[in-house]
């Protein structure tokens, strides 16, 4: 092996070398180009995922501030409720005033009907006798008529005739 080989080994050896680092090269920037054009793609397509999510996120948003706008705080509801409560009380309590005055004045009427219960038992044996008398008188009036009516039925029937016209006489028969 003389030194004319190791140029001609040694020049394929570069122009070999050369050829394929050309290659790798190329082969490089085509799969770049491909790498490049797929992560457009990758990303194009993850762009797209993102604003549907964001798109998805607003409305949950969205209908999220609508049930708070109709939603009542905690502070607000208790102080809702304390309020509601003290009208309740308030409520209540003219309830009991008007429940002790009702009974009152159903306690002062009782006593007042007592009282003239009292004065009517003095007079009430009388107006009970009274009563007694009216039914009695009233009664025995029934049977008079009941028996009037019942001896009535039992007698022959008369005729009564009202005076008769006379008939016409002669005028010498009238003198």
């Amino acid at each position: 092996m003389s030194g004319e080989t190791e140029r001609e080994v040694s020049g394929w050896t570069t122009d070999t070398l050369k050829e394929m680092h050309d290659r790798e090269i190329g082969a490089s920037r085509r799969l770049g180009g491909v790498l490049i054009g797929s992560l457009a793609v990758i990303v194009a397509l993850g762009w797209h995922e993102i604003q549907r999510r964001l798109i998805t996120l607003n409305h949950a948003h969205e209908q999220h501030e609508d049930v708070l706008a109709r939603s009542v705080t905690s502070e607000k509801y208790e102080s809702d409720k304390k309020a509601e409560e003290t009208r309740i009380g308030a409520i209540e309590s003219r309830l009991v005033a008007s429940d002790t005055r009702e009974r009152t004045v159903a306690d002062e009427s009782a006593r007042a009907a007592g009282a003239r219960a009292e004065q009517k038992s003095d007079t009430s044996g009388v107006d009970a006798a009274r009563r007694q008398t009216i039914a009695l008188l009233i009664s025995l009036a029934a049977v008079i008529i009941t028996i009037v009516g019942l001896y009535a039925l039992r007698q022959k029937p008369t005729v009564v005739i009202p005076n008769p016209v006379p008939a016409t006489t002669t005028s010498s028969e009238g003198r």
